[in-house]
């Protein structure tokens, strides 16, 4: 007589043995008809998944404990997955931005950029080199209120593609600089900024001095 293999079901159950030990099985039954569609028989299969289930919980265990270590962090900490969307943001960003992490994750990663330009430039920058070290960029928290910021970014995940981005707060730097260039644009004096190669900022008052109608000429 021909028999046919039935639906099969499958479940996880935890025992302990006469010695004490547990153990963690998956039972899976499979049964068996005839060609009347009659019950015929079952087989249940034992696997012993106990190593996996102890790997499984130490796994989870250090996921969450490293989640407690970034929502901790002072520093604004988010991961960024393949699709540049912010999948996780710590404390110290969301209250500084005074935003939810739940608000975060609606949008992507580059939104929170005030300058457009600016977001495509690091986006590109990340993309070429699957990284971001010491970028510079204003971002904008709720009621658009702009954040100086440095951002770091290094990759976390490399079977996810998923991307840790370290905030730092910048402002009183950028305060320094807006000064800084406040003094220099409307300074009387002829004054300008020198880097390894050259000029690369001259105020209106050099640009007379050197005869040319727009700074960027003497670089």
């Amino acid at each position: 007589m021909a028999y046919s293999a039935g639906a099969n079901s499958s479940r996880e159950i935890d025992i302990e043995q006469s010695n004490g030990e547990r153990k963690s099985l998956k039972v899976k039954v499979q049964t068996f008809r005839d060609n009347d569609g009659n019950p015929a028989g079952s087989i249940c299969l034992f696997e012993d998944i106990t190593a996996f289930k102890s790997m499984q919980q130490q796994l989870n265990d250090e996921r969450e404990h490293f989640a407690r270590i970034i929502n901790k962090a002072p520093l604004g900490i988010a991961m960024i997955n393949d699709d540049d969307r912010i999948i996780q943001a710590n404390k110290a960003i969301t209250e500084r931005l005074n935003v939810t992490e739940h608000e975060l994750k609606k949008g992507d990663f580059y939104q929170l950029f005030n300058d457009p330009k600016n977001s495509g430039k690091a986006a590109k920058k990340l993309h070429k080199n699957g990284k971001l070290e010491g970028f510079h960029a204003n971002l904008r928290g709720k009621d658009d209120k702009v954040h100086p910021s440095e951002l770091n970014i290094e990759l976390f995940d490399r079977a996810k593609q998923q991307y840790l981005c370290w905030i730092s707060d910048i402002s009183d730097e950028q305060y320094q600089q807006d000064k800084f260039e406040s003094l220099l644009l409307h300074s009387s004096m002829p004054m300008a900024v020198l880097n390894e190669v050259g000029f690369s900022k001259l105020n209106p008052s050099a640009c007379d001095f050197f005869a040319i109608e727009d700074e960027e000429e003497l670089f």
